[in-house]
């Protein structure tokens, strides 16, 4: 059971990075929805990205702080095929007021020619903290490979008050 999960069909699911109890999930319209897990039967939603994010069904994954999106783009005639958007975690569990009103999930969006498959690595665990994601073209004859070096922000400690 998981109250406030009023999502079509689930056509993507992943695990994040960052919280094994945290479960971001899209839906067959593109709704992407994050659910903490708890027991084997109970959940809650803790957030709900902005509808239109994605106009179709995507693929998941997840590196530190960040969600990856890959909306595969059929028959597009500008020659598109796929576009790669990544999402900042940062915003789930806050409310609209809490966030400035130019803050928008979406951290960067770059499209790509069609894409067969595609994965992601974290290949440094000393900083910079960095990951991987390779394309395979969709002729299976390219493999494009990126180097992401992306960093959350961790907010220096208050000193104590002493009172």
């Amino acid at each position: 059971e998981c109250p406030d999960f009023d999502a079509g069909r689930i056509a993507a699911a992943v695990i994040d990075s960052r919280f094994a109890s945290r479960v971001v999930v899209a839906d067959d319209e593109g709704d992407i929805w994050v659910l903490t897990v708890r027991k084997p039967r109970t959940c809650r939603v803790d957030h709900r990205f902005p509808k239109g994010l994605a106009r179709s069904t995507v693929e998941l994954a997840s590196i530190r702080g960040f969600l990856l999106m890959l909306e595969r783009v059929e028959n597009s005639t500008d020659g598109r095929g796929a576009v790669l958007t990544a999402l900042n975690m940062s915003h789930v569990g806050k409310q609209e007021l809490d966030l400035p009103w130019s803050a928008s999930p979406v951290v960067w969006r770059i499209t790509r020619p069609a894409v067969r498959s595609w994965t992601t690595f974290r290949h440094r665990q000393e900083q910079p903290l960095g990951d991987v994601v390779a394309l395979l073209s969709a002729d299976g004859m390219d493999v494009e490979i990126f180097d992401l070096f992306m960093q959350i922000y961790t907010p220096p400690p208050e000193p104590p008050l002493y009172l």
